[in-house]
């Protein structure tokens, strides 16, 4: 397979929650890693591909499906695998969103873990993932049918996140995010791109030979049975409305697992005291949908740095799922 390198250009705007209004000022989460719901647009873009509004709207995903399938129709290739985070050019991490706090670790470290007793030494940290919030106000574009003459919409304060990078010396450190994809798109040179909110931009290129920090990088689609650890948010979909606790037989996407403790949990991080890794589960914002300029729905998921014990493949039908899967979510790097 072929890798896509995302360069971001400057602090990024990477929520995983969307935008609240004035009473949610200090709810701002992030993973520190784009959704991959954001890459899928971005590739739409690159490759000039334009969604009809109604299948737009027809799609519980808002767009996401569709675009899937304009893409790629085989319901066993993922379209997007990753990320692996290329920190200073040099070393190599995956995201780990503990309850510390969110870190980029050694990828070499985290694959020589104890799958069933993981614990995250603090050398091995790369880099810890920084929030910065400021203050923003929603714009009217024009103001008696005059171009350009904005004034703020009365009401609409918000806040948004930052994303910045910071080593244990409290330097910036520079990041790359490596993505396997499906084939070759033949990008040509350089291409500069909107990159997540906020008018954020990045630089995208492309390489026909997969770098070998991605050998170990798949998809649920394709995992077979072994300890992975998720490297983007592991969705979770009730089958029912019923669904209140977190049960195998209750949700899409258990169906790999014999029950509950084959999900292992985020490991600790600490070199002296073990603790017992943490399952986390978090609610997720899914995007935006630039063709119907409005916020896809939220799901359940299991965040990056999950470490899961799969114990067959996915047999998993469902089309909303696959959609998911096939955009990215649920990709995973083999540890065991």
């Amino acid at each position: 397979m072929t890798a896509l390198i995302i360069k971001p250009l400057g602090i990024m705007r990477l929520g995983v929650t969307p935008i609240y209004g004035s009473s949610f000022l200090g709810m701002v989460q992030t993973f520190g890693i784009p959704l991959p719901s954001t890459i899928l647009g971005m590739l739409g873009n690159l490759l000039g591909i334009r969604l009809d509004k109604e299948q737009v709207r027809e799609d519980p995903l808002l767009g996401i499906g569709v675009l899937v399938k304009k893409l790629c129709d085989d319901p066993k290739v993922s379209i997007i695998s990753g990320p692996v985070v290329r920190v200073n050019e040099t070393h190599y991490a995956i995201p780990l969103y503990s309850k510390e706090g969110v870190f980029l670790v050694n990828m070499k470290a985290i694959m020589k873990v104890d799958p069933e007793k993981p614990q995250i030494k603090k050398d091995d940290i790369l880099a810890n993932i920084k929030v910065d919030l400021q203050p923003g106000i929603a714009l009217r574009d024009t103001i008696n049918g005059i171009p350009f003459d904005k004034s703020a919409k009365k009401g609409y304060m918000y806040r948004r996140g930052f994303v910045r990078y910071i080593s244990s010396t409290g330097k910036g450190v520079k990041v790359e995010f490596l993505y396997k994809i499906w084939r070759f798109l033949n990008l040509g040179t350089e291409n500069i791109i909107k990159f997540g909110g906020e008018g954020r931009l990045a630089v995208i290129s492309e390489t026909k030979t997969e770098p070998e920090e991605l050998k170990h990088v798949t998809s649920l689609l394709n995992a077979k049975p072994g300890y992975y650890i998720t490297l983007s948010p592991y969705p979770l979909i009730p089958k029912s409305e019923k669904a209140l606790y977190l049960d195998k037989n209750s949700y899409i996407g258990l169906e790999t697992i014999d029950s509950l403790a084959d999900i292992i949990g985020i490991p600790s991080i600490g070199d002296e005291i073990r603790k017992a890794p943490k399952i986390r589960i978090i609610r997720l914002g899914l995007g935006f949908s630039e063709v119907l300029c409005r916020r896809r729905p939220q799901i359940l998921a299991l965040p990056p740095g999950t470490i899961i014990h799969i114990k067959r493949e996915l047999t998993v039908k469902e089309d909303l799922y696959i959609n998911l899967l096939k955009a990215g979510y649920a990709s995973l790097l083999k540890i065991k």
